[in-house]
């Protein structure tokens, strides 16, 4: 597992929309929105493997992932899994490739 930013974090509001009108707390002037949560994290995680991905485009999904987990950056918290992803050393990795799912097996 890795971890993103997901606290507090502004971001555009599209034109027209009624958050605004039902969530005014969460405003940040008339055109912003500050929020928090995974739905916000995600897209982090999401901009950093598509990056990657773009780079190398032959990658399994076991290959990404060992590649986000060797290229993180650690966190000393308790529970920051690998850390946070660093899309420089994502990119850059040219290293012998694990898989991060050898030996798991999928739930029926």
């Amino acid at each position: 597992d890795v971890v993103a930013p997901g606290r507090r974090i502004i971001t555009t509001l599209a034109p027209g929309s009624s958050f605004a009108l039902n969530y005014p707390g969460f405003m940040v002037g008339s055109q912003y929105v500050q929020l928090s949560g995974t739905s916000v994290a995600a897209p982090v995680v999401s901009g950093v493997v598509a990056l990657t991905v773009a780079g190398r485009p032959t990658l399994r999904p076991g290959q990404l992932k060992a590649v986000l987990l060797a290229t993180s950056d650690r966190l000393p918290l308790a529970g920051s899994g690998a850390g946070y992803p660093d899309a420089a050393r994502a990119i850059a990795q040219t290293g012998r490739l694990g898989n991060a799912d050898r030996g798991l097996e999928p739930n029926a």
